[in-house]
């Protein structure tokens, strides 16, 4: 009933004779939060209003608190029910979290990912990616969204393949995470301090992704035992999707020199810290792949993966961990490929623009904001390390 009103509020907004010249951020999940950061960021420095909007289902208020701090310097909060009744210039949705009901409004509505489509989903579209198989459509297919930005050519050459009706609404832009990620990493022994990491030992990221067939939900138990005979080698970091911390955090042994990712850092930073990573099909592992971080995959079996995905590519070159065997030597292989693999896919699949980022959004910005600033991106010292 609520969504209702609010889709019959977008309804009356869409024909409102003016515009809000300012872009919206439409806000579900802290993950969503995340993902949108970096776009508030430079939207900002180019001197565009930016609005963001928390969405009803953000009902803990430690986590509302904490998206208001993440934003505060670059954008102002508006209610839900305002950001229905209101015309905007543009409107960013991101994975993990969507506004449909502002679809009516007649705002141009871009889509943005966290990491190159990989995963199947969808029960209308099951073989596309999850991105495409959930996104709404009008009756002859076509998205409902104005764009879906992507971060590489032949990515999106091989979505037009298995999507033809969406081939015209995908834009290649590079990816603001990615980008940051990357220069994070630069300074390994910053972000360690920042993460609280130390730096005798070299980082292990244990990362899964979310649902019944992750590395955490198929091996948890046995995982968990062979990680702790791990810790005098490692510094071992358990990375829960952060939709899920709340399933893992109850079973983790209290007392366990593995330590358990706190809800309030960022595990793109954790990549950026660590020196091997074991994972499942998160697309964290296309992080690892930029990075050209060792990876050992878990195997999950059945998979939702998307076959001609940078996670699929990705698979069959790793080393793969089948939850019996033995987790150190499966490490010791991957890291003895270092350097060796990865770096084809990473350039062709994860992100055919790194670094580029900033300069390709900027345009892609000024069509919507045309009296936006044109100079160059700047960092902003004042912004919290999430």
């Amino acid at each position: 009933m609520i969504k209702e009103l609010r889709q019959l509020i977008a309804l009356y907004a869409r024909w409102r004779p003016n515009r809000e010249q300012a872009l919206l951020l439409p806000i579900q999940t802290l993950v969503t939060a995340r993902h949108l950061l970096p776009l508030a960021k430079l939207a900002a420095a180019r001197s565009i209003p930016v609005r963001f909007a928390l969405a009803p289902s953000v009902r803990r208020p430690e986590v509302r608190e904490r998206i208001r701090e993440m934003f505060a310097p670059f954008a102002e909060e508006v209610g839900s029910i305002r950001a229905h009744a209101k015309r905007w210039s543009l409107v960013v949705v991101a994975d993990h979290g969507h506004f449909h009901s502002l679809l009516p409004s007649g705002c141009p509505v871009v889509h943005i990912g966290h990491g190159s489509p990989s995963k199947l989903g969808g029960r209308r579209r099951p073989n596309l990616p999850w991105e495409y198989g959930h996104a709404p459509r009008r009756r002859n297919g076509q998205l409902r969204y104005r764009e879906m930005i992507e971060s590489s050519d032949p990515l999106r050459l091989a979505l037009q393949q298995s999507d033809p009706v969406a081939a015209g609404r995908i834009r290649v832009l590079g990816r603001l995470i990615d980008d940051e990620m990357m220069r994070a990493a630069v300074d390994r022994e910053r972000i360690r301090q920042e993460l609280r990491i130390g730096t005798g030992k070299p980082v292990l990221m244990v990362a899964s992704s979310i649902g019944p067939r992750s590395l955490f939900s198929c091996h948890w138990d046995p995982l968990c035992e062979q990680l702790e005979a791990l810790v005098d080698r490692y510094q071992v970091v358990l990375c829960p999707h952060p939709n899920e911390d709340a399933r893992w955090r109850p079973r983790h042994r209290p007392g366990s020199r593995v330590r358990l990712l706190e809800p309030e850092f960022c595990a793109e930073r954790v990549v950026a810290a660590s020196d091997v990573i074991l994972c499942d099909y998160t697309s964290l592992c296309h992080k690892a792949a930029l990075l050209d971080v060792p990876m050992v995959f878990a195997e999950c079996e059945p998979m939702p993966v998307w076959p001609l995905g940078a996670t699929a590519q990705l698979y069959g070159i790793w080393p793969r961990w089948n939850g019996r065997e033995s987790v150190a030597v499966r490490l010791d292989e991957a890291e003895a490929l270092r350097g060796r693999v990865g770096g084809r896919i990473c350039k062709d699949w994860v992100n055919s623009e790194p670094g580029r980022a900033a300069e390709l959004y900027s345009e892609w910005l000024s069509g919507y904001f045309p009296e936006s600033t044109l100079e160059p991106p700047r960092e902003t010292a004042t912004a919290p390390p999430y």
